[in-house]
């Protein structure tokens, strides 16, 4: 398993029992699983995998669907990988739930998360 996809998953091990939200369906039911497994044989990047986790596990018809322990998911992956000094960014964070909410397309989740992670 690539790094950034192990990464990933202990993530959502710990957000998910801290949550009290089933790992099972997390990966079967939102379909957390496939994106893992695609994102392990093509080797992505970490905010390819983010990105895509959140379009398709965050967003229904065009908007954000409150799915708090994904987006939560998400943004402590990216803060285990990419630490950053004074933790999550709270603008950060109003500006992606509005991305998610304008339709959150894998475009413009992506380019959220270089702008504020990726260095």
């Amino acid at each position: 398993m690539k790094p950034q996809v192990a990464v990933f998953q202990r993530v959502a091990i710990r957000v998910c029992k801290r949550r009290g939200y089933p790992f099972r369906k997390l990966m079967s039911d939102q379909g957390v699983q496939e994106i893992l497994e695609e994102a392990d044989s093509d080797d992505w990047p970490a905010a390819r995998i983010a990105a895509t986790v959140l379009a398709e596990c965050c967003v229904e018809s065009g908007r954000f669907n409150n799915f708090h322990v994904c987006l939560v998911m998400v943004l402590e992956y990216l803060s285990d990988l990419f630490p950053r000094t004074g933790g999550i960014n709270t603008q950060a964070v109003v500006d992606l739930v509005a991305i998610l909410n304008a339709g959150g397309t894998q475009q413009a989740i992506e380019s959220w998360v270089v702008s504020n992670y990726v260095v």
